[in-house]
C-alpha cells in the first residue's frame, strides 16, 4: 500500500505476495523437478532446473527476510526516536514530533541529545528529506553499533 493513502478497515491488510505465492511456487516447482529428474532419462537436464529453481527460491527468501529485518528495524528507530524527542523537547513543542517522517527520524539518530532538539527544528524548517544531507549536519555523531 502507498504510505500516503490513509489507511481504514478495508485496505488495512498486507499481503506479500513473494512469500505467500512465487517462494512456495519456485519451492515446489523445483521439488517436483528433482522428484522427476529421479525417474525420467532427461535427468542432469531435470535435476538442473531443479537445482536453478531452488537456488532461486533461497534468493527470493534471503532477501524478503532481510527486508523484514529492517522494516522491524525501522519501526523500532521511529518508537525509539519518539520516545527519545519526548524526553528532550518541552511538553509544548510534542506536537512537532508528528511532523517528521521516518526518513528524518532514522538520520536523526545519530545525533546526540543536547543538538538534537535544534537539528529537529532545522530538518523541520526547511523540510530536509535526504537522510545523508541530514547526517552530514550532525557534528556530535552518537554511534549506532547495534545495526542489522
Amino acid at each position: 500500500m502507498n504510505p500516503r493513502t490513509a489507511q481504514n478497515y478495508g485496505n488495512h491488510r498486507s499481503l506479500d505476495y513473494t512469500i505467500t505465492l512465487v517462494w512456495p511456487l519456485l519451492l515446489c516447482a523445483g521439488l517436483l523437478a528433482a522428484a522427476a529428474a529421479v525417474f525420467h532419462r532427461h535427468a542432469p537436464l531435470l535435476f538442473g532446473l531443479a537445482l536453478f529453481m531452488l537456488v532461486l527460491a533461497n534468493f527470493v527468501m534471503t532477501y524478503k527476510i532481510r527486508q523484514y529485518s529492517l522494516k522491524m528495524q525501522d519501526r523500532i528507530i521511529r518508537l525509539e526516536m519518539r520516545l527519545r524527542l519526548q524526553k528532550l523537547l518541552p511538553v509544548d513543542r510534542h506536537w512537532e514530533i508528528n511532523g517528521l517522517t521516518m526518513s528524518q527520524l532514522i538520520a536523526l539518530r545519530f545525533a546526540g541529545d543536547e543538538e538534537l532538539p535544534p537539528l529537529m527544528r532545522k530538518v523541520l524548517d526547511g523540510n530536509i528529506q535526504d537522510r545523508n544531507t541530514i547526517k552530514k549536519m550532525i557534528k556530535e555523531w552518537e554511534a549506532d553499533d547495534c545495526r542489522i
